[in-house]
């Protein structure tokens, strides 16, 4: 089979490898759609080449493994001991393995679990023609949804899906979004669906007329207005109801402190970089609340799928680029300078 690798350094390498065979629990894929993550780029595309196999940002980058944790696609074969799932299956894969014994993992959260593993860090993942699995990773796909849908909610929708639920966003709500990027998108969709009035922020103009296009009913370019002054003009000088940081950009999540109103509420939801703050104006006096929301769980995967299966939302639309394994060089070199401006997937 095909697949690809990530020597370090901004290099992607293309090529053959056995095609696998399932053990016990585990089932193998026929790979239909994987999609590319600013993790992916943060932890294993941008490492220098040397330190490939070494920490770098709180992880170890393996040299040998394939990529890909928003993998979706179709059981070929069953390993011994698996149950539940049949050859034909239509899956997307979540992509955090637990131990399956703790209490984060009876409860679905295998992103708490102390002893994880990560299809694409940790074990091989979906960027390759097929890929092993456990039978209890995998989430049915319901028939409506394509398969890309299912890759993009594998993890960056469905971590959008899980903060706009944990923030209980109704009709009431202004929410401010900074960072219009794959998560940020499917945020302003889902917080549109949900009856907010969305204020879109990104320095990227195209996103930002894509985050229009699904519901944004304004959106600000920080290179060009000034943010705090324009949600305040918009929000009749209270500032938002909701502030969400997609980004992970300091100074997109101090001024997500800054514009939310008194009694708001704001979630960091962007990853790494160091930020300063200042509790006492920005959190205390406001009596902000102020929550970190890290993926999601398997059991909102399942609602997610029900959610966008019954209601329709057009979450194809915010796939704008596609790509063939074989054209991996470029989709990243796409994907690592901007020119992606929704979700991009592989697909098969």
């Amino acid at each position: 089979m095909k697949g690809i690798l990530f020597p370090g350094s901004k290099k992607v390498v293309v090529r053959e490898f056995p095609r696998p065979r399932p053990g016990p629990g585990e089932v193998l894929i026929e790979m239909r759609a994987s999609g590319l993550c600013g993790s992916d780029l943060e932890y294993l595309f941008n490492i220098p080449e040397e330190d490939r196999g070494k920490p770098y940002l709180g992880m170890i980058a393996p040299p040998d493994i394939i990529p890909g944790h928003e993998p979706s696609g179709v059981v070929i074969e069953l390993g011994p001991g698996v149950r539940h799932l049949k050859v034909g299956d239509r899956v997307a894969v979540y992509h955090i393995s637990g131990c399956g014994t703790c209490k984060y993992c009876r409860s679905g959260w295998q992103i708490l679990c102390r002893n994880k593993t990560t299809y694409g860090f940790d074990r091989h993942g979906g960027d390759a023609d097929y890929m092993v699995a456990d039978e209890k990773d995998c989430v049915i796909l319901p028939d409506n949804l394509s398969f890309a849908v299912g890759a993009y909610c594998a993890c960056g929708a469905g971590t959008a899906f899980q903060v706009t639920r944990r923030l209980g966003i109704s009709g009431l709500d202004d929410v401010v979004i900074f960072g219009v990027g794959p998560v940020g998108l499917a945020a302003t969709l889902f917080a549109s669906f949900q009856g907010a009035r969305v204020i879109a922020v990104d320095v990227n103009d195209e996103r930002l007329d894509l985050a229009r296009e699904i519901g944004a009913k304004h959106v600000i370019n920080p290179l060009k207005t000034d943010v705090i002054t324009e949600i305040k003009r918009l929000t009749h000088g209270e500032g938002a109801s909701v502030t969400i940081d997609c980004s992970g950009n300091p100074d997109a999540r101090v001024n997500a402190l800054e514009c939310a109103k008194t009694w708001g509420r704001t979630a960091f939801v962007g990853e790494g970089h160091k930020t300063t703050i200042d509790p006492s104006p920005q959190l205390i006096h406001k009596e902000l609340t102020l929550i970190g929301s890290w993926v999601y769980s398997i059991p909102t995967m399942m609602e997610l799928f029900e959610y966008l299966d019954r209601f329709k939302l057009p979450l194809e639309k915010l796939i704008t680029n596609r790509y063939s394994i074989e054209d991996a060089p470029r989709a990243l070199a796409d994907f690592s300078s901007g020119k992606t401006a929704g979700k991009a997937v592989f697909e098969w």
